[in-house]
């Protein structure tokens, strides 16, 4: 939302107390007017135009009860959110005359019952939310009066039983939640008033059992959600027919609720009536058998077994009963107990497209292989046997007699990562030439295996997919070059074991649609690199990590990437590093030289031509590199770069010309010496952030709050720089040393800047008043000047004079009232008869103004010799702008009042402020208000007939004595 023009009125309703403010603020929004109640009243609310959509939002008022709001804004009224209060109970008469209320939140609350009638007359209402509060009973036909309710949520509260009537009238519902309460069964005929509904959540109770009409009236309902609860899938909870009114469900969830006792299987006629199921979530025993109870189940599309998967065994008739139907996802993940799978468990799925057996801690990759068994001549979309065998010892070899199943099967994503596989042999894969498998495979992951074996295994594979898109080999060990097949262009050791030399150009095959390669983590495959490593068929090739520990060192230059985008090496030695590394890299987009051992050497003298072929570059990571500074001419023809990292080095300022990148949004400095940024720095990143967002990372920099850096800590408080986790709306807080050697932080200093800024000025005026001293001719000029402008410096040295903090005996009176000469004797006579009660030493412009002397002189002199200074506003005195009561308010502006507003300044009302007239040098005074800590305190509402021994005058008279 864009800033509001601020015309007086509107001012008053954000700067002044509670008791003068109108109970809520109305700010324009999208859809209509949002009414924001500030203290939880709305004794007293704007006129709004009769066709506004009004939102009343009371969230976190520390409310005990609904407040009373008037009927003629009720009827406007279409969103009430009460939520996050102390509400113990509603009332009939809390919302009467809401007839076109359409949503109500009361989450997060004490609501202990809902009585019947409780939402009387909310005949429009369509969203009920009853969430987070200790609801315990719910009143037969407590939402009897909501004919058109779509919505509701009593989830989070402690409901132990439910009626027959608790929904008696809610024939329209659509949505019902109540999970997480303490139901323990589900009673006959419960919820048959809701014909229409289609969504039932009764998940997290204490359900332990269901009566055999639990669900009558449910015929429309689509999905049921039952997980997490105490329903042991056998007879005595699941008696037979209790889901035959759900014929149209399509998503059912049961899981999470059998025990280790639950071993005799499904009981029988229970989910036969379940024949629209797509989805179907259940807990799983020791041998799971999915028999003819699931055979009606011609619709389904996906099984999941993970939540509560106890099996120990899947065998050749597991998935007998899905075998006439559609089922074409099987999760069978985190079944900690599953060890073994026949050879035909998915025979009789001719449909199946995706298989997740992944998860599973004691499956063996070679048992997980051979289940594919089934799936031979089957079109797959995935196979996913990741994270298996975690708790077995890494001894599975893959090879031909593992892969035999899976060489037929047509399937386009395969996963095999963290599987603890010791060796993949070349047979494993050589095999495998025209086969379905290589065909039609986009998609391979076999990463974190730490893989021992045969590195011509890896290139096989690469060269036999041609279809292939991305491919995942990372993190593996040590191939063995010895033993390998010379793929090279050149000699790498083949027939001169221990005699290892460094040939010029090596050649890898790539499919020709791979466009993502990951080889990170293999430490020893080019041990020594080639001079030149050619990816020669890589058409598509858009992104290749070749991070941490592929090369022993970057002497190596990279050809054949003419569409790479992205490069990844980091973590590998290039503390020597070849000019023409990316030379042939036209295309790059992002270069992550991350922890790569760069030198300071090496970016002075050769960066700029290493990246002088690297133009279309956007993202730059060089963190963790302990760099010192970059040579100003190393990055200059990177004009589109957007992303900078530089963490974790050791730079003291800012290594970079901003101005030579005017398109960077991210500049990463965090962790390095930096103890500030000159202003120039500061102006060229405001400079830029003017034209778009930019985020600036300064965390873990040993900044200063000193003197010499208050330019800096201003500029960390004002800049539209984004900083460190602003995303996360935290502050700009960074730790910082002071000029005592104190380790504090930003906030705090600029918090207390006029403290910061006295000790500072106090260090300078010591130094400008020696050197004033010493300097005689600077004396005369000073002697000429109070001479010619006595009156202004006389001003000028009482400013400076109250940098510390003023104390009331420094003043000759206590407080100066200004006010209109048509308020005189309110002025004159009431107002001081109610302040001297209180000892105070009042000024009053009557009395005091001497014959001769100019009014505007005269005021300037009262206000300059009392301690504190009351406006009284009133009718005249805001129409009297072009004169004294305009010049006096003007003046309060310029006499160094402004610094300490909150203190020395009283702004007195004898009436409504909304209904005076708007005067622009009031509005000027009032404006800083809005953003001083305290400022509702300085403004008070004294009507005229207020008698003297009101306690408002205590509150003016004590707030004016306020040290």
């Amino acid at each position: 939302m864009g800033p509001l023009p601020l015309s007086l009125p509107l001012l008053l309703l954000c700067c002044v107390p509670p008791f003068l403010t109108t109970a809520c603020s109305v700010l324009p929004c999208p859809d209509g007017l949002h009414v924001r109640c500030l203290h939880g009243s709305v004794s007293s609310l704007p006129d709004l135009d009769p066709d506004d959509v009004v939102w009343l939002d009371l969230r976190l008022n520390n409310l005990t009860r609904f407040p009373q709001c008037p009927a003629h804004f009720l009827s406007r009224v279409q969103h009430v959110d009460v939520s996050h209060n102390h509400l113990t109970e509603l009332r009939r008469q809390d919302l009467r005359g809401a007839r076109d209320l359409r949503s109500l939140s009361v989450s997060y609350n004490r609501l202990r019952f809902v009585g019947e009638g409780s939402f009387g007359n909310l005949s429009a209402l369509t969203t009920l939310l009853l969430d987070h509060n200790q609801l315990t009973w719910l009143a037969d036909s407590a939402f009897l009066e909501l004919p058109h309710l779509l919505t509701m949520n009593l989830q989070n509260n402690n409901l132990t039983s439910l009626s027959s009537g608790t929904f008696r009238g809610l024939e329209n519902l659509a949505s019902l939640d109540l999970s997480h309460n303490r139901l323990e069964t589900l009673g006959n005929n419960t919820f048959t008033d809701l014909i229409r509904l289609r969504t039932l959540t009764v998940s997290s109770n204490h359900l332990h059992r269901l009566e055999p009409l639990a669900f009558v009236g449910l015929g429309l309902l689509t999905k049921l959600n039952l997980n997490m609860n105490q329903l042991l899938v056998q007879q005595n909870a699941l008696p037979p027919g209790v889901f035959a009114p759900l014929k149209f469900v399509r998503v059912f969830s049961l899981d999470y609720n059998a025990d280790d006792a639950s071993t005799d299987g499904f009981p029988q006629a229970v989910f036969n009536d379940l024949v629209s199921v797509e989805n179907i979530s259940i807990d799983s025993f020791y041998d799971p058998y999915f028999g003819a109870d699931f055979a009606q189940m011609s619709t389904i599309h996906s099984l999941y077994l993970y939540h509560a998967c106890r099996a120990h065994r899947l065998t050749n008739d597991t998935f007998l009963g899905f075998k006439n139907s559609s089922l074409q996802t099987i999760v069978a993940t985190f079944c900690h107990r599953l060890v073994f799978v026949e050879k035909c468990a998915f025979c009789d799925l001719p449909h199946l497209k995706y298989l997740y057996l992944s998860h599973n801690m004691y499956l063996s990759p070679t048992m997980a292989l051979l289940s594919l068994y089934g799936l031979q001549g089957q079109t797959m979309e995935e196979i996913d046997l990741k994270h298996n065998a975690y708790l077995l010892p890494r001894v599975s070899t893959v090879d031909h007699r593992n892969t035999q199943y899976l060489r037929n099967i047509c399937v386009h994503r395969f996963s095999m990562a963290r599987s603890h596989i010791l060796r993949w042999t070349a047979s494993a894969v050589g095999h495998m030439t025209n086969t379905d498998f290589a065909r039609c495979n986009e998609h391979i992951d076999i990463s974190q295996n730490n893989l021992m074996g045969d590195l011509s295994a890896l290139f096989l594979m690469l060269s036999l997919f041609k279809n292939l898109t991305s491919l995942q080999t990372q993190q593996q060990k040590v191939f063995s070059l010895r033993d390998s097949a010379c793929f090279l262009d050149g000699v790498v050791g083949c027939g001169h074991r221990g005699k290892e030399k460094t040939t010029m150009t090596a050649s890898i095959s790539i499919p020709p649609k791979l466009s993502y390669m990951n080889l990170s983590s293999m430490s020893g495959h080019f041990n020594p690199p080639p001079l030149v490593l050619n990816f020669g068929t890589a058409a598509s090739l858009k992104t290749l990590d070749l991070s941490y520990g592929v090369f022993s060192h970057c002497l190596t230059t990279l050809t054949g990437l003419h569409h790479l985008e992205t490069l990844d090496l980091s973590g590998n030695y290039c503390d020597k590093i070849s000019d023409n590394l990316l030379d042939h890299l036209p295309s790059l987009k992002h270069l992550f030289l991350s922890n790569s051992r760069l030198t300071v050497t090496d970016l002075r003298m050769r960066a700029h031509r290493i990246l002088s072929q690297v133009t279309m570059l956007e993202t730059l990571d060089l963190s963790r590199n302990s760099l010192l500074q970059i040579e100003g001419d190393t990055l200059p023809g990177q004009k589109r770069l957007r992303t900078l990292l530089l963490s974790h080095n050791i730079f003291r300022s800012l290594p970079i010309d901003i101005d030579l990148h005017p398109n960077l949004t991210v500049l990463d400095l965090s962790f390095n010496t930096i103890t500030s940024l000159t202003s120039s720095e500061q102006s060229s990143l405001d400079t830029l952030a003017s034209r778009h967002q930019v985020r600036l990372a300064l965390k873990g920099n040993p900044l200063r709050c000193t003197c010499t850096e208050l330019d800096f800590l201003h500029w960390l408080r004002d800049t539209a720089v984004t900083l460190d986790g602003e995303e996360d709306n935290s502050t700009r807080r960074y730790t910082c040393t002071a000029d005592s050697g104190e380790l504090t932080d930003t906030e705090r200093v600029t918090a207390d800047w006029d403290a910061l800024w006295r000790h500072c000025m106090a260090a300078q005026i010591s130094v400008w008043t020696s050197a004033v001293f010493t300097l005689q001719i600077v004396g005369l000029l000073i002697a000429y000047t109070v001479s010619r402008h006595w009156t202004h410096l006389r001003h000028a040295c009482k400013v400076l004079r109250r940098l510390r903090e003023p104390k009331r005996q420094d003043f000759r009176k206590d407080v100066y009232i200004a006010y209109a000469d048509d308020d005189a004797e309110l002025a004159c006579v009431h107002l001081p008869r109610c302040l001297q009660g209180h000892g105070l030493r009042v000024l009053l412009r009557q009395q005091e103004e001497q014959p001769g002397i100019a009014r505007v002189e005269s005021i300037v002199q009262f206000i300059e010799d009392s301690w504190k200074v009351v406006l009284l506003v009133t009718r005249a005195f805001a129409e009297d702008e072009d004169g004294s009561c305009g010049f006096t308010v003007q003046q309060v502006a310029r006499c160094g009042l402004p610094d300490a507003l909150p203190s020395r300044l009283f702004v007195v009302f004898t009436e409504d402020p909304r209904r005076l007239p708007p005067t622009a040098s009031l509005d000027k005074v009032l404006r800083p208000l809005c953003l001083c800590p305290c400022p509702a305190r300085n403004v008070f509402h004294v009507p005229r007939n207020t008698p003297v021994h009101h306690p408002l005058w205590d509150r003016l008279a004590g707030a004016i004595l306020e040290e």
